[in-house]
């Protein structure tokens, strides 16, 4: 459990620079409250990393400890808080993703129970590659649903830094990088990095609303971009 706190604390770290300020549930109206979880999976794992956080009044509120008798569980297990300067308060734990669902408990202060149960269907990455054709380099994937998007990262060995970032709604099963950007890249080796986002509202929640986003993280891939004849 350390090493995956320490894990999330160095991805949220990076992805702010802000502290977080920590409240308790008892100081806010318990209607006021925002719920949020957040579902992260690297490929290939066997268990998905699941942190929640309670914020006063919207998702960049202060993040809160839930007083007593307030708690959040997961699959029947009251989850304990932990904190840190650049995460506020959360309540993490890890589930099997061999278990087909999950449910989260939220009980409020005032004794009302907020419950989402929820699956993890993970997206498999298939083959990445650069049709000789056209130029365009298609990846292709399974398990997409309605709604999810890629966030992509592609760089050569021109750069240390990635050349092309992209953020996208994914279709079909596949995602196509034109001819017109792959020209950008140079030839030879390209790394690409890779990550899946799904989120849906809260059903059961306070009245501030809610959110689960499910986070499906790759490892990297790459491929060779070759010079391709010009037809004259």
């Amino acid at each position: 459990m350390q090493k995956f706190l320490l894990y999330t604390a160095a991805i949220l770290f990076l992805a702010s620079c802000d502290t977080e300020e920590i409240g308790f549930s008892k100081d806010v109206n318990p209607a006021s409250i925002y719920t949020s979880y957040d579902v992260s999976v690297q490929e290939n794992a066997l268990v998905a990393e699941c942190i929640a956080k309670f914020r006063f009044a919207g998702p960049n509120g202060t993040t809160l400890v839930l007083s007593q008798p307030s708690d959040v569980a997961l699959n029947g297990e009251i989850i304990k808080v932990d904190s840190s300067t650049y995460q506020g308060a959360f309540y993490a734990a890890v589930v099997p993703l061999s278990k087909p669902s999950h449910e989260y408990v939220f009980t409020g202060i005032d004794g009302i129970k907020y419950s989402t149960t929820f699956q993890v269907s993970v997206p498999v990455c298939g083959q990445v590659i650069i049709n000789d054709t056209t130029g365009a380099m298609e990846i292709r994937f399974q398990n997409i649903q309605e709604g999810d998007s890629l966030e992509l990262s592609v760089s050569d060995t021109s750069k240390s830094n990635a050349n092309l970032e992209e953020q996208v709604l994914l279709k079909n099963n596949i995602y196509v990088l034109p001819p017109a950007e792959m020209n950008s890249l140079s030839n030879g080796p390209l790394k690409i990095e890779m990550s899946i986002f799904r989120s849906m509202d809260l059903k059961e929640c306070p009245k501030e609303g809610g959110q689960m986003m499910q986070r499906f993280h790759f490892r990297k891939r790459q491929v060779e971009k070759k010079s391709r004849p010009v037809i004259s």
